[in-house]
């Protein structure tokens, strides 16, 4: 049975309004200073969890929160939630940043005779930015319409082991910056490759048994594609971003570029992974569909590709795929490689895009750290240039 209840608790999805900005104009930062610092005015009900940062594959440290605010303090009006977070390093210069996110209003034949003091859901939405090698206090702000808001204050302490002391950090220490948009320019002038290449990106959480994607899972992806693509230095690049519990692609660039990852980060922003169509669920094998089509498209196309790479954590679904699905794999053996993200060691069991490249021959690079993803990205580089090589002396 629906209930009004589900029908409100669908709607009121806080939804990302745009991307997160840094604010520079000192008038803005001294108005946001005051915020975060003042204890005063009407609270908002809301609660906040901190996450312990990690390497991406920018060779930044990412660290995040999740906020969860009670609905019924907003009674079904629409409602827009600012967060402001301020990032102090130790002995180094502060940093801000903004979020918004929406929260919709839901019919006015629901709100008027709605009991919200029974009334238990919450909007969740979650942040995160990036550091360097030091420690931190960190200030958030979530404030309302009405300038209502709710403070927390944490510490971060950042400190690289094992591999990770071993690697060039992308961001000096003690300096804290936004991870909207990954370090990257576009192709290196006068140096790009005749390499043409396809990235799959499957955009599912970092952590597979997660139910939604939060901040630090899209810039985590984001940092990922950014770090191959300048790596690798194609002379074309195709991306293609999918979700396979949505069953569908979220996003396709045929000439991917610097201006591209604005689009991209859009794309993963809509992506609620906590709802999906009670269609997929009746389709078992939607997801393999998705992806026995993308192998067929990119292997059939005109301007097939050198390399077809699938990039992200690995997937939740880890069902076994049955060799007779398996004929969109046919021309493509040598070509296919799977960067899989492990979130930690001892549980790298192989999910179904594992499993598909094996049986197309292809590789699979299993990955838990920025500097194994550097390594695997050689290897791959190596692989293509030796097949070119090959093919070269059989022509």
């Amino acid at each position: 049975m629906f209930t009004v209840r589900a029908c409100v608790w669908v709607l009121f999805l806080a939804v990302p309004l745009a991307a997160q900005w840094t604010l520079h104009n000192p008038r803005d930062i001294s108005s946001v200073d005051r915020i975060l610092d003042g204890e005063e005015g009407s609270k908002l009900n809301c609660k906040a969890w901190t996450y312990h940062p990690f390497l991406d594959f920018t060779f930044r440290f990412e660290a995040g929160y999740v906020v969860r605010c009670s609905l019924a303090q907003f009674e079904g009006k629409e409602t827009t939630l600012t967060t402001y977070t301020r990032v102090r390093p130790v002995g180094g210069t502060a940093v801000i940043l903004g979020d918004r996110f929406q929260v919709p209003a839901i019919p006015e034949e629901i709100r008027s005779n709605f009991k919200w003091k029974h009334f238990h859901d919450e909007a969740e939405f979650s942040g995160v930015f990036a550091a360097g090698e030091g420690e931190y206090q960190v200030d958030l702000a979530v404030v309302d319409n009405s300038q209502r808001a709710f403070r927390k204050n944490w510490r971060v302490k950042i400190v690289p082991h094992g591999k990770e002391s071993k690697t060039p950090l992308a961001i000096k220490p003690y300096t804290a910056a936004s991870t909207t948009l990954p370090p990257w320019g576009g192709h290196r002038e006068g140096t790009a490759s005749n390499l043409r290449i396809s990235v799959l990106l499957d955009a599912v959480p970092v952590f597979p048994f997660a139910l939604k994607l939060r901040a630090w899972d899209r810039a985590f992806l984001l940092s990922s594609l950014a770090s191959l693509v300048r790596e690798i230095n194609a002379g074309s690049t195709r991306v293609i971003a999918f979700n396979l519990d949505q069953q569908r692609v979220i996003f396709r660039d045929e000439n991917f570029h610097h201006g591209s990852f604005r689009k991209l980060v859009e794309a993963l922003q809509n992506l609620e992974l906590g709802t999906v169509s009670y269609k997929n669920l009746q389709r078992q094998t939607g997801w393999l569909e998705v992806l026995l089509k993308l192998l067929s498209e990119e292997g059939n196309a005109a301007d097939s590709p050198d390399a077809i790479i699938f990039l992200g954590p690995t997937n939740r679904i880890m069902q076994k795929v049955p060799r007779e699905y398996l004929q969109s794999c046919q021309g493509l053996e040598g070509r296919i490689f799977y960067f899989e993200y492990f979130p930690w060691l001892g549980a790298e069991f192989p999910d179904a895009i594992h499993q598909i490249i094996n049986t197309c021959r292809g590789n699979v690079y299993k990955i838990h750290n920025a500097a194994e993803f550097a390594e695997a990205i050689e290897k791959m580089q190596r692989k293509i240039q030796g097949d070119d090589a090959e093919s070269s002396r059989t022509q």
